[in-house]
């Protein structure tokens, strides 16, 4: 199994422009201000986040993930400012399936800078070759029209559509599954 291969060594990614690292507390405060727009979080299925504990709270449910190879979370930065960008996740990492789900989230003021596409090649290419992955899924909002089109991008295909699978803000939603499975020689 791959995963503690992954685990072990460094998980600094970069791009052209950009540079993600494992979450940390010290991100507190980017992740609040991320968490605290409810535009920012219209389709993630996480409640707006009112009180700066509910950051560090949110931190620490990944740092546990991380320390129990279920998942990681990734700060995206920018390389030349050093600015927060967002977030990048292997929200669940599922070592007997060899599957694992991504979610990510950018700050508004970095919509529109095609950061996802330029990151997601990077991503699956880890899920793959170091967390040997087999699959790599993502469950969208249908009112989700970018990330629909960038997930249909890179390869990964409409898998059904669930009627009434979340159950937040006191109404369930729909969600459409996505997954891109690797290609065997």
């Amino acid at each position: 199994m791959k995963y503690k291969k992954a685990y072990d060594k460094s998980l600094n990614i970069e791009t052209e422009r950009l540079k993600l690292r494992k979450i940390f507390i010290k991100d507190t405060d980017s992740i609040y201000k991320l968490f605290s727009s409810d535009e920012v979080t219209r389709y993630t299925f996480i409640d707006t986040f009112r009180k700066r504990k509910q950051a560090s709270e949110f931190i620490k449910t990944f740092t546990d993930k991380f320390g129990a190879g279920r998942g990681i979370r990734w700060v995206i930065l920018n390389k030349k400012t050093n600015a927060f960008v967002g977030t990048f996740a292997y929200r669940y990492l599922h070592k007997d399936d060899l599957r694992g789900e991504i979610g990510y989230i950018l700050s508004k003021e970095h919509w529109g800078n095609r950061y996802i596409p330029e990151i997601l090649p990077k991503m699956i290419d880890f899920g793959f070759k170091n967390l040997g992955l087999r699959r790599i899924e993502a469950v969208v909002s249908p009112n989700n029209i970018q990330s629909i089109k960038i997930l249909k991008r890179f390869g990964f295909k409409k898998e059904g559509y669930f009627k009434c699978h979340q159950y937040w803000k006191g109404k369930s939603w729909d969600t459409i599954p996505f997954a891109l499975i690797k290609k065997t020689q």
